[in-house]
């Protein structure tokens, strides 16, 4: 069975092997299948020029679209509206024609309708990774991503309350957790690291917390928490 190129794009992101969850699922995917990794990293160049994209191999079965989607990472590009999409799709179309390649799966990142334009959507992926982070943007979140999902013919969410939401409007929807390499975070790679200048002295056990802190996490209970065990450090 022929297996179609991934086409991955998680906005204003680089490409850096081993650095983010998006960077680990990209090189999963091209384990199976010819991978490319859409690169619109923000703009560092002329703002009133835009840079052609250009393709190079980062792995095996794995490209790299620099400047994939450039005028819609350009401050005059932004001006052009609906043409930007297209002076993009054309681009982007060129760049991967070079190398062969005109049908792909279309993998998109974020609830953003803005950047399904110019880009093949008949075979779309969404990949919901986040919740809305402000509650008071809940409606426009809700409308931007639900856009995203009916052009979608897969969704994969990060978390099961994701999937919850996402499979009220649409019945292909799955469960991809995050991922990392276990042995980044396991104790005998921790007990050979120095202890970090604010935790030095400090008394043990440490307990410690990774992710992001916004208003999901219930810093009341783990103020509660610390209080009640003065001998912990939190």
């Amino acid at each position: 069975m022929t297996r179609l190129p991934i086409a991955y794009l998680y906005p204003g992101m680089p490409w850096s092997k081993g650095s983010s969850r998006q960077s680990y699922l990209v090189e999963a995917l091209a384990e199976h299948t010819q991978t490319i990794f859409l690169s619109t990293a923000p703009y560092t160049h002329n703002p009133c020029s835009v840079r052609t994209p250009s393709m190079r191999e980062a792995g095996k079965n794995l490209l790299v679209v620099e400047n994939a989607l450039g005028y819609r990472m350009n401050r005059i590009g932004k001006r052009l509206g609906a043409l930007q999409a297209k002076l993009d799709g054309r681009n982007l179309r060129r760049a991967l024609k070079s190398r062969g390649i005109e049908e792909y799966v279309f993998w998109l990142s974020v609830p953003g309708p803005e950047w399904m334009r110019g880009v093949r959507t008949d075979r779309m992926v969404y990949d919901c990774i986040d919740p809305c982070f402000e509650p008071s943007e809940q409606s426009t979140f809700d409308a931007k991503e639900y856009k995203v999902v009916g052009q979608s013919k897969l969704v994969f969410c990060t978390a099961s309350i994701l999937l919850e939401r996402i499979q009220k409007v649409h019945d292909r929807a799955f469960l991809l957790n995050n991922a990392t390499w276990l042995e980044d975070f396991g104790l005998a790679n921790a007990v050979n690291q120095p202890v970090p200048m604010p935790l030095q002295n400090r008394p043990r056990p440490i307990i410690g917390y990774m992710g992001s802190v916004d208003w999901r996490v219930d810093t009341e209970t783990i103020y509660a928490a610390a209080c009640l065990l003065p001998e912990y450090t939190f």
